[in-house]
């Protein structure tokens, strides 16, 4: 991913005004105060301890600096993670719970069990979505003049083949072993009618925007 970052900035000629370099978002390799500007796109939700990398955000911010996030709003309003972690979880289920989560009232529980941390693979990209989850990360962390605005683009796919392709090259797909691959590829081509769109596949996406500005008084 550097490397690819770093061609397409010489292709765009930056002239070696941006850099790129590796590190632990809980531990920052740079000095307090470096920053007036910092984002973190669809990053946070993965970090395992979000407090820790929030504090680190906040140390090497200048005091008034700003930051702005962007995470994602819950699977219900995000429709390839919906389809996608719904389909994971109902392969690998008995059939018991596979009954269940065809189901609204399972797929709803499915979420809350969800909601945090997906067993075996680490934190939910769904983590921040519940309303005010984010603000109070972000004013435990010493934050301040916090604005959350939701912002939904379209993901567009021709057809279920171009999707799948996409699926099995996404993160999620990861876990997917050959051998449960067409199981896996049934539920969810059943689970992605109901966002078919004149033959194509169309998932509303809601991301939450986030600004917030470091307060110059440290958190207690």
């Amino acid at each position: 991913m550097l490397d690819q970052a770093r061609t397409l900035a010489a292709q765009a000629g930056t002239g070696g005004a941006v850099s790129f370099q590796e590190a632990d978002a809980e531990a920052l390799p740079f000095r307090d105060g470096s920053f007036r500007y910092l984002t973190s796109v669809f990053g946070l939700m993965y970090v395992p301890a979000p407090a820790s990398a929030l504090a680190e955000f906040g140390r090497v911010l200048r005091d008034d600096g700003w930051m702005g996030l962007v995470v994602w709003a819950l699977p219900r309003r995000t429709g390839c993670l919906r389809v996608t972690m719904a389909s994971l979880a109902e392969a690998a289920a008995p059939a018991a719970v596979r009954w269940l989560l065809r189901r609204r009232v399972g797929e709803a529980l499915l979420w809350r069990l969800l909601e945090d941390r997906i067993p075996g693979r680490g934190p939910s990209p769904a983590r921040f979505g519940r309303p005010g989850r984010i603000e109070r990360e972000l004013e435990a962390a010493g934050f301040t003049d916090i604005a959350v605005q939701e912002h939904t683009e379209i993901w567009r796919y021709e057809d279920f083949d171009h999707f799948w392709r996409a699926f099995l090259r996404a993160t999620p797909a990861a876990p997917v072993h050959p051998d449960r691959a067409p199981r896996v590829r049934r539920i969810l081509a059943a689970r992605c009618e109901e966002y078919r769109e004149n033959g194509a596949l169309a998932f509303p996406m809601t991301a939450l925007v986030v600004k917030a500005r470091r307060s110059a008084a440290r958190p207690g």
